[in-house]
């Protein structure tokens, strides 16, 4: 596929996200993606999360992958795995700029789409191991609300499956108790991880005054 990259709209410890379109109209490929570029050199976890987006593709709860490929820019090997653009940002930047707003049936519906993106993952034989609101993607949807879509899957592991990475795996305010104490990272501790975002949601819109300290810098 030829395509343009456009502006950046993120940035991680893989390399950036940029605005992505393709030269040619294409019906199984959309006018305007998202493109996660990384060094050839430090693209293993790229390379990975592209493999389990790919074995995960037809769930309308996970972030929708539309290939990968290779450029060279400035004489240096990228890698570049295309996405599903999330127009409305994710979950983490909703609840800043909505807060207390937000209401319980959104709430109730954000996380029934969200279970059934993780069961689908658990049947399939994977962990996402990092699920919290800043990986949750809100994309347009025929109608007025937005589709939420769990994304971000360079932590994910297949079920049962050791972890190389030393150290505790995912983010601590949303971890499982035996992801904590014992590094063990299974379908429970998505769960957990679901169950803490979504009664943060719930505490947020009671103490306006708990955004910064869950949402700010540190998180």
């Amino acid at each position: 596929m030829e395509w343009v990259k456009g502006e950046i709209i993120g940035r991680g410890s893989f390399g950036t996200v940029n605005l992505a379109t393709p030269r040619r109209d294409c019906s199984e490929i959309p006018s305007l993606m998202a493109v996660k570029s990384s060094l050839v050199s430090q693209s293993a976890m790229l390379m990975k999360e592209k493999e389990i987006l790919t074995h995960l593709n037809g769930c309308p709860q996970i972030l929708r992958c539309f290939g990968d490929d290779l450029t060279i820019e400035n004489g240096v090997k990228i890698y570049n795995v295309f996405l599903e653009f999330a127009s409305k940002g994710n979950l983490s930047q909703l609840i800043k700029s909505s807060g207390s707003s937000i209401s319980e049936s959104d709430i109730r519906r954000y996380t029934k789409s969200i279970t059934q993106g993780l069961n689908y993952i658990h049947q399939h034989g994977y962990v996402h191991s990092d699920i919290k609101p800043q990986n949750i993607l809100l994309c347009s949807s025929t109608g007025k609300q937005s589709e939420v879509k769990i994304a971000d899957f360079g932590l994910a592991k297949k079920t049962g499956q050791k972890s190389r990475v030393l150290g505790l795996i995912g983010t601590p305010l949303y971890m499982s108790p035996e992801s904590i104490c014992c590094n063990e990272n299974e379908a429970p501790s998505d769960v957990w991880a679901l169950g803490i975002s979504r009664d943060t949601w719930r505490i947020i819109r009671r103490r306006e005054g708990f955004l910064e300290e869950v949402f700010g810098e540190r998180s």
